[in-house]
């Protein structure tokens, strides 16, 4: 049951990230969030759609939330790089470049 609910929070969160209604999307995620580490890609997609939103704040906000779930989470930290690089936060845009770096994914 739980990855039929899974499939059903996915395939909304779809529609609105392609209908760019990122606030929709957020609202969806967040009625799915259970407070656990499950919710890390949860948190890094609900602040990639403040990004989107341009909503920087919010959403560097949501990646140091995932970061508290996992510390390793190579997508937060990468989303935090860009943001940081955006804003021209050169030395922090850094540090989250090289975590990254060292949480890099393995391969599938």
């Amino acid at each position: 049951m739980q990855l039929m609910n899974f499939a059903k929070v996915q395939i909304e969160v779809g529609r609105c990230v392609g209908r760019k209604d990122f606030d929709g999307a957020i609202r969806v995620l967040e009625s799915s969030l259970s407070n656990n580490s499950n919710d890390v890609l949860s948190l890094v997609m609900i602040a990639m759609c403040h990004r989107w939103s341009n909503r920087s704040d919010e959403a560097i906000v949501m990646a140091q939330r995932a970061l508290a779930y996992d510390s390793k989470s190579f997508e937060a930290f990468q989303l935090l790089s860009e943001i940081y690089a955006e804003r021209k936060e050169h030395e922090t845009a850094a540090q989250f470049t090289r975590l990254g770096l060292d949480n890099f994914p393995e391969p599938t």
